[in-house]
C-alpha cells in the first residue's frame, strides 16, 4: 500500500528533496527525512507501529508556498505518476492569501481528484480540513475564504467518497481544553510540533478506517 502526502508547507515540512526518489519508503531515519519533520512523518511512524504487517510505503510531495493552481501544475509528475495507493490531501491555505476565490478552489479540488481517478481507478482519498487555529492569527478575507473553502472540502468528500478529518473542531477542542490556543502553532496556520501529532493521531485513524473498509 502507497501513500502519498501532497499539499503545500503544512504537508513539507522541510523534507530533504535531495533525498527524493520516485519509490515509496517504509519509514524516514532520522537523517534521511524524506517525509518531512511534521504531521507526514509523524502518521507514518504511527501507522508503521500499528501495523506491521502490512507493508505500508510513504512518499511526501509538499511544497511550502503551493496553492491549487500549483498542485494543478505539477500533478501528473508528482501524483499520477507515482501510482499511489491513497493521497492524503491538504491544501488550500495559500490559496486563500492570494485569493483563489471558493469556486475556483473547489473546481481546482475537484480537477486533482477527477485526474487522479481517471488514471488510477483504485485509488483513494483523504482529505485534511483546512484549519484557522483559533489564536485570532487569521482575520478579514483570509478567515473568511479558508472557512468557503472548508465548506467546498466537505462537499468534496462526500461527492468524490474521500474520508474527510474534522481538524478545525479537533484543534478548537484542543485549545479549550489546553487553555492555550497558542499551544498548536504561533501564527495561526501552521502547526506546531504538538499541532502535527494531533493532526497525525487523527490522520492515521482515518487511514485505518479506509484500510479496514
Amino acid at each position: 500500500m502507497n501513500i502519498l502526502f501532497q499539499g503545500a508547507s503544512i504537508v513539507d515540512c522541510y523534507r530533504k528533496r535531495d533525498d527524493e526518489a520516485d519509490t515509496f519508503t517504509r519509514t524516514s531515519t532520522c537523517g534521511k527525512v524524506t517525509l518531512g519533520n511534521g504531521f507526514a512523518m509523524m502518521t507514518a511512524a504511527l501507522l508503521t507501529a500499528r501495523r506491521p504487517g502490512d507493508d505500508l510505503r510513504f512518499a511526501n510531495r509538499g511544497i511550502g508556498g503551493n496553492t491549487t493552481w500549483n498542485l494543478l501544475d505539477r500533478w501528473q509528475t508528482d501524483t499520477i505518476d507515482l501510482k499511489p495507493d491513497m493521497v492524503v490531501l491538504q491544501i488550500g491555505s495559500n490559496d486563500a492569501a492570494k485569493p483563489t476565490t471558493p469556486d475556483e478552489y473547489e473546481a481546482n479540488l475537484n480537477t486533482l481528484i477527477e485526474r487522479t481517478k481517471a488514471a488510477l481507478p483504485a485509488v483513494r482519498f483523504v482529505l485534511l480540513e483546512l484549519v484557522p487555529f483559533p489564536n485570532g492569527c487569521v482575520t478579514g478575507d483570509r478567515l473568511a475564504f479558508m472557512r468557503a473553502y472548508q465548506q467546498a472540502q466537505r462537499q468534496m468528500a462526500t461527492q468524490q467518497g474521500a474520508a474527510f478529518v474534522a481538524l478545525d473542531s479537533l484543534f478548537a477542542d484542543l485549545s479549550a481544553k489546553s487553555g492555550d490556543p497558542w499551544l498548536w502553532s504561533t501564527d495561526g496556520i501552521h502547526p506546531t510540533f504538538a499541532g502535527h501529532m494531533a493532526m497525525a493521531l487523527a490522520v492515521a485513524d482515518a487511514v485505518e478506517r479506509m484500510l479496514e473498509d
